[in-house]
């Protein structure tokens, strides 16, 4: 039950999308490439009514000092930064590895976001979407979850994926952790029915 909260928490970000109007879904909502890999595929559904124009952007994510943060890089990119869909339609774009660090795992988020020329017919509503995306260096790279001093904290050489819902049902927590990431949180195991972990 708990694994199947993780796989719909996963899923909001495209169940979420196709309910807007110039809405789009993007399939996976996670991007991983195993230690060999160089490539993955992004299918985006232009869910709206009319033809939509996309920006595809990836920036590295980083963690300092505890906080997750966003830089440029070359190391991934997309052969389609700019991409026009017609309504109902789906475009493929491949996202590919072209340099691994020496790290175990290596993070980005990919961001998708609406350029579509606004008139002043048409919306101006802007949705701009962010996904994960793992590019795993070694096949034995694994996150490790503790808690400290009323924290959660990733000590292990990979991400963790934190979900669950408190066990009274009044709220849903989840994040990642990145190796080294510390989260103050409230809400802790004991208080959750939670899983963690993105294999």
């Amino acid at each position: 039950m708990v694994m199947g909260f993780a796989r719909r928490i996963l899923l909001a970000g495209a169940i979420s999308a196709a309910t807007s109007a110039n809405a789009i879904s993007l399939s996976p909502v996670k991007l991983d490439l195993p230690a060999g890999q160089r490539a993955v595929a992004l299918g985006v559904t232009n869910d709206s009514m009319s033809p939509r124009t996309y920006d595809v952007r990836i920036l590295k994510w980083v963690s300092t000092s505890g906080d997750g943060t966003f830089d440029s890089t070359s190391a991934v990119i997309t052969a389609r930064p700019v991409i026009n869909i017609p309504p109902g339609q789906t475009a493929t774009i491949r996202v590919a590895v072209l340099q691994r660090s020496a790290a175990p795992a290596d993070y980005y988020r990919v961001f998708v976001e609406d350029i579509t020329p606004v008139s002043q017919a048409s919306e101006s509503v802007r949705m701009r979407y962010s996904l994960p995306m793992q590019v795993m260096n070694s096949r034995l790279a694994k996150g490790s979850l503790q808690r400290v001093d009323g924290a959660l904290i990733n000590s292990g050489t990979a991400a963790v994926f934190v979900a669950g819902v408190k066990k009274d049902g009044t709220s849903d927590v989840f994040r990642y952790l990145l190796p080294g990431e510390r989260w103050e949180t409230k809400f802790l195991p004991e208080d959750l029915d939670w899983t963690s972990g993105i294999q």
